[in-house]
């Protein structure tokens, strides 16, 4: 599929469609969740989107029982971008092949607090991405 900003419906492909609660400072350390799985076609990737339901996306803090609303700007409609830098695939999957593809989240760096402290936004912080358990260097987020 081509790159661009509208992507062609047969080339969306949906990992996960129930709805998932996961508190992101739960995997740490290594500790990870699979959010699912599906079968794609050979060939290059250029990019994943993490689409989030932005109306229950909160941070809540320890001591603290409120629950507040976690800004994520695009997340709920063209969603957190993951990509290969100038047009070059994310990943490339091979025919037959199975593999995992696993970004690190580094939720503490993501979080963006305004002076006031009354408003979060998440600017998302992937540290790593792999795939085949090797480290794609070459990535960017938005």
């Amino acid at each position: 599929c081509n790159c661009c900003d509208q992507i062609p419906s047969d080339c969306v492909f949906t990992v996960l469609e129930t709805e998932t609660m996961l508190n992101l400072l739960d995997y740490v350390d290594g500790a990870s969740a699979l959010l699912g799985s599906v079968e794609l076609e050979a060939g290059d990737y250029l990019q994943l989107r993490l689409v989030v339901d932005i109306e229950k996306s909160t941070i809540k803090f320890e001591g603290d029982e409120t629950q507040y609303f976690l800004q994520i700007p695009s997340g709920g409609t063209s969603g957190i971008k993951i990509k290969g830098n100038a047009h070059n695939p994310l990943f490339t999957i091979e025919e037959g092949e199975e593999a995992d593809l696993v970004f690190d989240f580094d939720a503490q760096m993501s979080i963006i607090v305004n002076q006031d402290k009354d408003k979060y936004k998440l600017n998302p912080v992937i540290k790593e991405v792999k795939f085949r358990n090797q480290v794609i260097d070459d990535f960017e987020t938005e």
